[in-house]
């Protein structure tokens, strides 16, 4: 299903976890879902198969809080709501922006708004 990761399924949820080591990017080419960080180690992406919500666990591996980056593609909307914030999609990314202290991890829950 992804190239460098473990994949289960749980009912209507896929859920991917990276061993590659990089934990930068997620391709699910089978749903059309890719999953890109720029600042932050990507740890678990679970997503429903109707590709309606996803859920991303990001790791701030840095020694110091930082606000971690990451962006979605291939969800069946254009505006969503990350973490009950409201996010339209730009050529068809949706922006994932979570606080996060250090050496920890931050939870993104993105919904498509119908």
């Amino acid at each position: 299903l992804a190239f460098g990761c473990f994949s289960t399924q749980e009912k209507e949820w896929t859920k991917i976890t990276p061993w590659d080591g990089v934990g930068r990017r997620i391709v699910i080419r089978a749903y059309g879902v890719v999953v890109e960080s720029e600042f932050g180690f990507i740890r678990e992406l679970r997503f429903k198969r109707d590709r309606s919500e996803a859920v991303v666990r990001l790791e701030n591996t840095s020694a110091s809080a930082r606000t971690l980056k990451a962006r979605i593609r291939g969800m069946w909307g254009v505006t969503a709501r990350v973490n009950g914030e409201e996010v339209h999609a730009e050529d068809g990314w949706i922006t994932i922006q979570v606080s996060c202290e250090s050496e920890a991890t931050a939870i993104a829950e993105v919904r498509i708004q119908k």
